[in-house]
């Protein structure tokens, strides 16, 4: 790979007699995943290009800095799905799925705006939005559709909404002055213990 850049950048550099640039993007989601052994292949770039002079390694921001953009360039919505477009994750047999996230996604919203200084309720609402981020994941609809792990795509979008709409209920019990429900309780324990993710997460993102 980087004898690739030396070589296409040198004839750059003999046919036009400027400094080429080589935009090298890498998706995330493939390392360990599809692609197990991408990130010991950058590891082994970064070091190829640390011991040589001929090619200099830059983020974008960094060779924006240098070389300003003369224009701009409106790019097509598109996607890596089959198609180019987005018929993997949006269509018939997945209508389901997205009437239900676009529900919960309102929900969410709506209890935002009733209790989000509402303190009592505060580790509820954290609770949903990760539940909510889960749920909403481009996965399930992606294994769904290629027929991949079509019960195990059902099984994460069922489970992920009926634990949303569990911790949504203990929000509005809050709201409303009800003792706390042993199934809400349970079902934020469980998510604790098995969704432990996002722990950063900020209300202040949905506005």
């Amino acid at each position: 790979f980087v004898d690739t850049l030396h070589r296409k950048l040198g004839m750059h550099r003999h046919h036009t007699g400027r400094f080429g640039v080589v935009c090298a993007p890498f998706d995330a989601e493939l390392f360990g995943h599809w692609w197990h052994e991408g990130p010991r292949f950058l590891l082994e770039v970064a070091r190829l290009l640390h011991v040589q002079d001929q090619v200099e390694p830059l983020t974008l921001s960094e060779m924006h800095a240098r070389v300003p953009a003369d224009k701009a360039a409106r790019l097509p919505e598109g996607t890596w799905g089959a198609g180019g477009d987005h018929r993997v994750w949006l269509n018939d047999e997945q209508r389901f799925y997205w009437e239900l996230a676009y529900r919960a996604e309102d929900r969410f919203l709506d209890l935002l705006g009733r209790a989000r200084e509402v303190e009592e309720a505060r580790e509820l609402l954290e609770e949903a939005g990760r539940q909510l981020l889960l749920l909403q994941a481009s996965d399930w609809a992606f294994v769904i559709h290629t027929r991949g792990a079509v019960d195990y795509g059902l099984r994460r979008i069922l489970g992920h909404a009926e634990a949303f709409d569990d911790l949504c209920n203990g929000v509005e019990d809050v709201l409303a002055g009800r003792p706390e429900d042993v199934v809400v309780r349970a079902t934020l324990e469980r998510c604790r213990l098995v969704d432990s993710v996002f722990p950063d997460l900020d209300l202040a993102a949905w506005t």
